[in-house]
Formats: C-alpha cells, sequence, structure tokens
C-alpha cells in the first residue's frame, strides 16, 4: 500500500519537475545568459516591473566597442517586444530613461488592441564606458 503511494507521489513529483525544467528553458530563451549584458537586462525588468508590463521577448547580445574621441564605450544593440495595457506600456518607454539613462531608442512601434492591451516593440543602443585614456 504505502509503496505504491510513494510510487504514484513520485511520479507527480517528477512530472512537476518535468514542468518546471521545460517552464525554466523558456525563460533562458526569452532571457539569454550573457554577463556582458546582465545589467541592462536587470534594467529593462526593472522597468517593466514598475509599469506592470511583461517582457515577452528580448535580443541583447554581447557588446560592441565604439569609440568616440579619446573615450571607449561598450554598446549593447537591444530588442524588445513588451506586452500590457496601452497605458503602461507608454509608461515603461518613459521610465526607461530613469533605468536606462545611457539608452538612445532607434525605434519603436505600438499595436494596440480593441481592449485595452497591445505590443511594444523596440530597439535601444544602449551605452556603457568602457575606458577612457588621458590624452
Amino acid at each position: 500500500q504505502t509503496l505504491i503511494m510513494n510510487s504514484q507521489q513520485k511520479n507527480v513529483l517528477e512530472f512537476q519537475l518535468d514542468v518546471a525544467n521545460a517552464a525554466y528553458a523558456d525563460k533562458v530563451t526569452v532571457f539569454p545568459d550573457s554577463s556582458q549584458s546582465m545589467d541592462v537586462q536587470e534594467a529593462l525588468l526593472g522597468a517593466a516591473d514598475e509599469t506592470g508590463v511583461e517582457i515577452t521577448t528580448l535580443g541583447c547580445p554581447p557588446a560592441v566597442t565604439e569609440e568616440q574621441g579619446d573615450t571607449s564605450y561598450q554598446v549593447f544593440l537591444v530588442t524588445l517586444g513588451v506586452e500590457g495595457e496601452a497605458n503602461a506600456l507608454l509608461r515603461f518607454v518613459t521610465v526607461l530613461g530613469y533605468w536606462l539613462p545611457s539608452a538612445d531608442i532607434t525605434s519603436v512601434s505600438l499595436n494596440t488592441y480593441d481592449d485595452g492591451g497591445g505590443i511594444l516593440s523596440m530597439n535601444l543602443k544602449v551605452y556603457a564606458l568602457e575606458a577612457q585614456s588621458n590624452g
């Protein structure tokens, strides 16, 4: 009797583990693991949390180096998909300047639905100071 119950409980727990692992794998593909882009991703998640929207796609490849005068910057070219209420999506765009003050929005589009929801797609160019030489 106990053996059968333990076996059934083991099957249930293994199934729950499989579901959790699948959910984790889905999130890993939405938020790629790159130590160089972690701060950018955390800032985007902070802005999303503050405004009550959900980041559904995020592309943040490793930074490229860009020179401006004697200063080198790491530049992240971020692609972003966000879902939520239309007003919350507009607030998200507004608060990005607080969370990522060095970001330039290179493109943005907002598609809204009759129910008040919408999808925001945007491309960002985020600058991080890499090194400065004393000339």
